[in-house]
């Protein structure tokens, strides 16, 4: 395949703000694991990270909802506050489709946030575990950010304000990974971003370089 430069996924943050939620103080199961681009589990050989190594079964994957599942269950992908994406069957399957290799999916449960909202429990998500990384940053062509100490240092960069990804060709790109220098940073390829266009995939929107201002 010809791939050309790829796009970031980025939460729909203008319809689902913070409304599903990670409450990392009441899981027994570390988030972080799902930002290492890795397949899980694996041995980090990190005395930080011992929880990559946990079996998938004892997982705790229970999320928040501050709304009924009526309204959350309208969208594909829910943004939330965890560093994994949310993901319904329709997604999953679209991905397993295009690049099965490259993602892995944990069921996850969704309840209510409040007590005195209606009971529930539901089951239609995944969270997704990306399991590939991507590093074809043109550093040479982005613009950097610098951030000044005090007005008797120079400034230091504090990182890219505008990110440029090379454009390239070959067989063994991922379709979808995390950014090795800033592994929260999802990239996808535009087969994929047409994909989900095509399907009118809802909760996700995908930007390219110039729109983008995260540190790396």
């Amino acid at each position: 395949m010809t791939y050309c430069k790829p796009y970031y996924w980025n939460e729909n943050e203008r319809s689902y703000k913070d409304v599903i939620l990670w409450r990392s103080e009441e899981r027994k199961t570390d988030s972080f694991i799902f930002m290492k681009g890795r397949h899980l589990p694996f041995d980090s050989k990190d005395p930080r990270w011992p929880t990559t190594i946990q079996d998938p079964k004892d997982y705790d994957l229970i999320f928040h909802s501050e709304v009924l599942p009526e309204r959350f269950t309208s969208y594909d992908v829910l943004p939330n506050n965890c560093p994994a994406p949310l993901v319904n069957a329709k997604v999953k399957h679209l991905l397993e489709t295009l690049c099965l290799e490259d993602v892995q999916f944990f069921p996850a449960t969704v309840v209510p946030a409040k007590p005195k909202m209606e009971s529930f429990e539901n089951h239609d998500y995944w969270v997704l575990n990306i399991c590939s990384l991507y590093e074809d940053v043109d550093f040479e062509q982005s613009e950097t950010n610098f951030r000044e100490i005090s007005k008797d240092k120079p400034p230091i960069q504090s990182g890219y304000k505008r990110v440029i990804f090379k454009e390239l060709t070959g067989q063994k790109i991922p379709h979808i990974g995390r950014l090795i220098y800033s592994k929260s940073s999802i990239i996808v390829s535009p087969e994929l971003v047409k994909i989900f266009k095509k399907e009118k995939i809802k909760g996700v929107r995908f930007t390219q370089n110039s729109e983008h201002g995260d540190r790396l």
